[in-house]
């Protein structure tokens, strides 16, 4: 039996054409968007440049930060940064660190779904320390409150933008576009007054519910039109009262966050656990999770998402 070299092999006519053909492919593959997202998911999961975070190979993104049994979400659009919640004054350290990891300097919106210790506690801190442009509050809550009274005073004395938010208003940061589905009416809990509403990035879109419970729950199934989101902050750290079945169908998300701390008195509860499995809603959770990473790309239909653990 002849021998054949690897010169032969090289020069023979059925290398060419298979090398052409994959060139070709190659080509062909590169170009079309999903080649693309391959390759750019690729080089972000294995983390070819260590310099970029995460978050940095995508146009948008929604960070959740492991606070215990508190909400801080920190959003990055078109080079902006937007807080939605605080978290407590006793993490306030902490996040310190993470703000720096994340190069925070300016954060051109807060959002405040409500007056809670676990959702505005950090709030004053985070005032002090770096520049704040707008601060968004819920329009209702109790004049008399520890934070009501303390964040006003701040906010006054100190000269901040602030505004109050109820359902119908819409606010764009960037290429953002918030829509508040809640608050409707005033409630007599803090909880039944959170901002609750809609956000939507390129073709990305999340619901933000705060601490809303079951009162609350009804004016935005009875006010809201049915909107498809790829997420949904769960609201009240996994609480049963604030979520529902008619809720999911309503917005139809496919990914759920829920910010908890480990032994946070039985939350999340088992029942709501079970109504997004049953769902096939995706959990993800701050207790076992970590930090969570959600990105996305203005014109891609694709969710990607990093977890700390």
């Amino acid at each position: 039996m002849k021998k054949i070299t690897l010169n032969e092999i090289l020069k023979s006519r059925v290398f060419k054409v298979i090398t052409a053909v994959f060139i070709i492919a190659y080509v062909i593959f590169v170009l079309t968007p999903f080649g693309q997202d391959f390759f750019k998911s690729s080089f972000t999961f294995l983390n070819l440049d260590d310099n970029k975070r995460y978050s940095d190979y995508f146009d948008f993104s929604i960070e959740f930060f492991e606070a215990g049994k508190t909400d801080i979400a920190l959003l990055k659009a078109d080079e902006k940064l937007i807080l939605i919640d605080t978290s407590d004054k006793a993490y306030s350290e902490s996040l310190a660190f993470k703000f720096e990891t994340d190069g925070v300097t300016t954060i051109e919106a807060i959002f405040i779904s409500h007056y809670d210790s676990d959702h505005i506690g950090g709030l004053i801190d985070i005032l002090s320390n770096y520049e704040v442009k707008k601060v968004y509050l819920s329009c209702y809550y109790d004049p008399d409150g520890y934070y009501p009274k303390l964040v006003h005073k701040y906010l006054d004395e100190n000269k901040i933008n602030y505004e109050y938010l109820k359902a119908g208003d819409k606010i764009s940061i960037g290429f953002i576009d918030f829509e508040i589905l809640a608050p409707v009416t005033k409630h007599k809990e803090s909880n039944n007054n959170s901002l609750v509403f809609t956000l939507e990035a390129g073709k990305f879109s999340a619901l933000f519910t705060g601490d809303m419970e079951l009162k609350e729950l009804e004016d935005v199934l009875e006010n809201s039109k049915t909107y498809d989101c790829d997420l949904i902050k769960a609201s009240h750290h996994g609480s049963i009262n604030g979520i529902s079945e008619e809720l999911l169908e309503k917005f139809n998300p496919e990914y759920a966050v829920i910010t908890v701390g480990r032994n946070s008195s039985g939350l999340p509860n088992s029942a709501t656990l079970k109504l997004l499995s049953e769902k096939g809603i995706e959990i993800l959770r701050t207790d076992k999770n970590g930090d969570i990473v959600i990105c996305s790309n203005i014109d891609d239909e694709n969710i990607y998402y990093k977890t700390e653990k």
